[in-house]
């Protein structure tokens, strides 16, 4: 659910005068006031916040125009759990290719040039604002309407979508090169994005849909990306200011316990092993989620709580393994995991009717476990900094393979058998 900035910031030293004796790491630190100063308390807590805000807006935009926009294509498409699937397919892909170009812009650039780039990305995505369906655009003659709304998606939703994915590991780094206590150890911050992206996906059909018109929501989302954009502009300024202070007193961040002890053991290029497990421990989860969202939906309405549910599951075990402090047992679960997915498969296996209630609460069980253990290895496995980026990459190309696992073939390849209808 990262790459140096202008060469290793790691690896970034400060140099002294010839015969110049370098304070102490106490003297350096007694230097500093004590509120104020970029290493005091205030500023530590303020850059915290900023950040964290930051990437809470963006994820909640971005899981807000997700449902938003279904429900915009659904007059246009008659309506299904296909859209939806489809939808969330897409957004995936969007939000890999968030990440590749986020991994390919702190290797190929400085923070100049970074800050650059994306004020031009986020800029130009304001072109695509109030998100709406172009005029013009029909459903085609063809019963199969699977490409047509992904070029829709693209059309409408692409660049704002795409800039708010990248928005979230572009930060991360950023903060890592702060000089921020903290930023020897980033990965809090995405328990942050995530929990935003967990307010936005419910706050939609809980609140937005049932008070709002369409007109009227994505006015308001205008309004959050604006909001958006300012925080990240102070974000930028905030690690301007403070990362030339802090390597100015304090030469290099300073990496977490945990942090330290991997990077002492962790090799400058990553392994292909590890890449191989970051995929497999992000596809499980995501096609059982998005397997969930099809169980749940075939025989039901098209009720957008049950849509989003799967997903808001999904999304709370990133918070929760993400966390400074894990609230489950990481060996607690695992060693509980066959047994719910047992008490789960037996029912389908044995072809046994059962209440929808129990159907649903074991579902969600299986998910939420199965998709803790996973995420669970992958925050255990998260590299030191400098990879940060590379590490979501691969964690949303996991995402991206487990729903197109999900695709149903038949969608692209046999137009004619109707498959998005109620």
């Amino acid at each position: 659910m990262s790459q140096p900035l202008n060469g290793s910031f790691l690896s970034t030293h400060h140099s002294n005068a010839p015969g110049e004796r370098r304070p102490d790491s106490t003297q350096r630190r007694q230097s500093l006031p004590d509120v104020s100063g970029p290493g005091g308390r205030r500023s530590q807590t303020l850059s915290i916040a900023i950040f964290s805000v930051t990437m809470f807006v963006s994820a909640a935009l971005l899981f807000l125009v997700e449902p938003m926009f279904a429900k915009m294509a659904l007059p246009l498409l008659g309506g299904s759990a296909a859209v939806w699937t489809t939808c969330l397919v897409f957004f995936q892909i969007t939000l890999m290719a968030g990440y590749a170009y986020a991994h390919g812009l702190m290797k190929l650039t400085g923070f100049r040039g970074q800050v650059a780039v994306h004020g031009v990305v986020l800029l130009a995505s304001l072109s695509l604002l109030p998100i709406h369906v172009p005029t013009g655009w029909a459903p085609p003659a063809q019963p199969d309407p699977v490409w047509w709304l992904v070029r829709l998606l693209v059309v409408a939703v692409g660049l704002p979508f795409f800039a708010l994915s990248a928005t979230t590991p572009i930060l991360q780094k950023w903060f890592a090169r702060s000089g921020h206590a903290s930023s020897g150890d980033p990965y809090f911050l995405y328990a942050a994005s995530n929990s935003g992206s967990i307010l936005g996906l419910l706050s939609y059909p809980f609140v937005l849909e049932p008070l709002l018109r369409l007109s009227e929501q994505r006015r308001l989302w205008t309004c959050g990306y604006g909001l958006f954009l300012l925080l990240a502009g102070i974000s930028i300024l905030w690690v301007w200011r403070f990362s030339l202070e802090s390597i100015a007193l304090d030469g290099a961040p300073k990496l977490d316990a945990s942090m330290e002890k991997a990077a002492a053991s962790e090799p400058e290029n990553l392994a292909q092993r590890q890449r191989f497990r970051w995929i497999a421990f992000a596809f499980i989860p995501s096609s059982l989620m998005l397997g969930v969202t099809t169980a749940l939906t075939t025989d039901i309405p098209a009720i957008p709580l049950f849509w989003v549910l799967p997903l808001a599951i999904y999304l709370l075990t990133f918070v929760l393994v993400f966390a400074r402090k894990p609230a489950l047992s990481h060996v607690w679960l695992i060693r509980r995991m066959p047994f719910l997915i047992l008490a789960a498969a037996l029912p389908m296996v044995l072809k046994s009717v059962l209440p929808f209630a129990f159907f649903l609460l074991m579902e969600l069980g299986a998910l939420f476990v199965v998709a803790m253990v996973c995420h669970g290895e992958l925050a255990r496995d998260r590299p030191v900094p400098r990879h940060l980026t590379e590490f979501y990459f691969w964690v949303s190309a996991g995402g991206v393979l487990g729903g197109a696992f999900n695709l149903n073939p038949a969608h692209l390849t046999y137009p004619r058998r109707q498959q998005m209808r109620y």
